[in-house]
C-alpha cells in the first residue's frame, strides 16, 4: 500500500455509491502508516527535505484515510436505514462492505428498527 492506492480509492470513495475494496484495506494502511512514521524516526534532521517529504505524505495519508472512513461509514449508516424499514434484505451493495463495516451495519439496523 502507498499513497497513490489510497489516494484512488480516496477518488472513488467520492462518487455516492460504495465502491469494493480490499478486506484488509485498513489493515494494510496501517503497516503503511506504522512504516512511514518508522522512516521519519530515523532521520535526525527534522528540517531536511527527506523529513518533511515523508511527515507531508504521512499526514495527506492519514487525511486521506479519514475521509475515506467517513464516507464509507456515512454509506453504511444510510443503508442501514432504508434496510431498517424494508420488508426484506435489501443485498444491493452489501458485498462490498468490509467485514467491520457489516457488521456495524447489522448492530445499527436492530437498533434501527421499529420494536414490537
Amino acid at each position: 500500500m502507498d499513497i497513490e492506492e489510497i489516494s484512488q480509492i480516496l477518488y472513488k470513495e467520492q462518487n455516492q455509491k460504495l465502491k469494493a475494496i480490499q478486506a484488509d484495506f485498513y489493515l494494510e494502511a496501517e503497516k503503511y502508516l506504522r512504516q512511514l512514521e518508522e522512516d521519519i524516526g530515523k532521520i535526525n534532521n527534522s528540517r531536511s527535505p527527506e523529513f518533511k517529504m515523508l511527515h507531508d505524505e504521512h499526514e495527506g495519508a492519514l487525511s486521506a484515510l479519514e475521509t475515506i472512513f467517513m464516507k464509507r461509514i456515512g454509506k453504511v449508516i444510510t443503508m442501514a436505514t432504508f434496510q431498517s424499514h424494508a420488508d426484506k434484505p435489501i443485498a444491493k451493495d452489501i458485498e462490498k462492505l468490509l467485514p467491520v463495516e457489516k457488521n456495524f451495519m447489522t448492530l445499527y439496523c436492530r437498533e434501527l428498527r421499529p420494536q414490537k
